[in-house]
């Protein structure tokens, strides 16, 4: 099975909370757990780093973008592989 993650990392999380200063490296360190434990690739990981909503929102509009590719190429293999030769 295929994963994907959007690591978040910020500091700054708004004028009314208190600066965080580990953001990056906790982000990189959960990161490495879904790797090590989930089998997470690199090439299906996207971190951002103190990202504005509208980078968010367009990372995640790819990732969507890709999920619909995906599941029609598994649909189409799926139909492909019962019709038989």
């Amino acid at each position: 099975m295929r994963r994907f993650a959007v690591l978040i990392a910020a500091n700054d999380g708004g004028p009314d909370r208190p600066a965080l200063k580990h953001a990056l490296s906790d982000t990189r360190a959960v990161g490495a757990v879904l790797s090590e434990l989930g089998g997470l690739t690199e090439r299906d990981t996207t971190l951002l780093v103190q990202p504005d909503v509208e980078t968010v929102r367009a990372t995640l509009s790819r990732l969507n973008q890709l999920f619909r590719q995906l599941t029609a190429l598994a649909s189409a293999g799926s139909v492909a592989s019962r019709s038989g030769p």
